[in-house]
């Protein structure tokens, strides 16, 4: 999933510096870019960050679309649903002790493949998409006592076997089969993983997912159903 080389200007190398544009590669996917919507190559991706004080987005695109700038407009742009690829993975795995379920349905996210958040972090800019889904009240912790109540911003709806997830940053869907939408429903809602670190396409199994829970990789959150 990751990219080789990203192409960014003096000021977005000032700020990030070597590790930074490393942790670009490596978050950044193949997805499409947000000027042509044509496929981005794994190979090159060109940079545009939008900052306003303390949050910055990053955003891909080909270099002959855009060419690579760090933008202080005061203003952090933010691509709609429409504009990012994302991919999404409804699983059935353990639930966690303060859910009170042995076991429930998870929504594990890779919110977008083109749009990364940054936040300083000391002297340089970081990639921190965790940071924030954290802001907005999810948890890394699976311990978390936050996991015991349902997220305030966040909105669950089922359509037939499309199951819909809201937040204040982004509208993920997925679809999944009756076993799926009838354990919901007997909860009464989901636990919804949102993380950069995998890409839940590539065969993503509970196995794996553990170690990025006992690594405090995801936000996490337990997300109401809104018509239960």
């Amino acid at each position: 999933m990751p990219v080789d080389q990203v192409l960014v200007d003096s000021r977005t190398h000032e700020h990030l510096g070597e590790a930074g544009a490393k942790q670009l590669c490596e978050r950044f996917g193949p997805g499409d870019c947000l000027s042509c919507r044509r496929p981005l190559s794994r190979r090159i991706v060109s940079v545009v960050v939008d900052e306003s004080g303390q949050l910055a987005t990053a955003s891909a695109y080909h270099p002959e679309c855009r060419d690579p700038a760090w933008i202080d407009t005061g203003l952090t742009i933010a691509p709609t649903d429409q504009q990012v690829t994302y991919h999404c993975l409804p699983f059935i795995g353990p639930g966690l002790s303060r859910t009170g379920f042995p076991e429930t349905v998870w929504f594990a996210v890779h919110p977008s493949l083109e749009v990364l958040h940054l936040a300083p972090g000391g002297d340089r800019w970081v990639s921190n998409d965790l940071g924030l889904y954290l802001a907005l009240g999810f948890a890394s912790d699976p311990a978390d006592e936050k996991l015991s109540r349902s997220l305030d911003h966040a909105n669950l709806r089922i359509r037939r076997k499309a199951i819909i997830v809201d937040t204040l940053a982004r509208q993920w869907l997925c679809h999944g089969d009756q076993n799926f939408t009838d354990l919901i429903r007997q909860q009464g809602g989901l636990m919804l993983a949102v993380t950069t670190a995998i890409d839940p396409s590539d065969g993503l199994t509970f196995e794996v997912f553990h170690e990025l829970l006992v690594g405090q990789q995801c936000a996490l959150g337990w997300v109401k159903l809104s018509d239960a």
